[in-house]
């Protein structure tokens, strides 16, 4: 049987693909990670200023959801805290630009997916450029 040649090129095509692709995927998984702190910095700050709790009841909160989701890392109550100063620091950048996409497109969707069309655009470009 004859040896199968594939050429680097091919092979280098491939491996452009491939990179490409887990760095659109780190992007994604990044900002689901913001979201979700933002998220759970804002329900933390909404019920301590309801409940008018103290910051220890975070070391409850972060052992409560170590028995919910046994391994679960990141949800420290220092990790807590932070999400809630994250939130607090954000917010008002945030609502703003919340204010602004939902003038430009009632459809989140549309500015995500527009988003995404360009930074491939510009990730098509240079690796044209190489």
């Amino acid at each position: 049987m004859a040896e199968l040649i594939i050429s680097i090129d091919f092979i280098k095509q491939l491996k452009q693909q491939i990179v490409a692709s887990r760095y659109v995927v780190a992007k994604i998984a990044n900002a689901e990670s913001l979201k979700l702190y933002f998220t759970i910095g804002k329900i933390i700050d909404n019920r301590f200023e309801q409940e008018r709790w103290g910051a220890k009841v975070l070391d409850t909160i972060s052992e409560q959801l170590q028995q919910e989701l046994p391994g679960l890392r990141g949800f420290s109550a220092v990790n807590l805290k932070k999400m809630r100063v994250f939130y607090k620091e954000w917010k008002t950048l945030i609502e703003n630009w919340s204010l602004i996409t939902t003038k430009t497109s009632n459809n989140a969707f549309e500015i995500w997916s527009l988003a995404t069309t360009k930074l491939r655009k510009q990730e098509d470009n240079l690796n044209d450029i190489q």
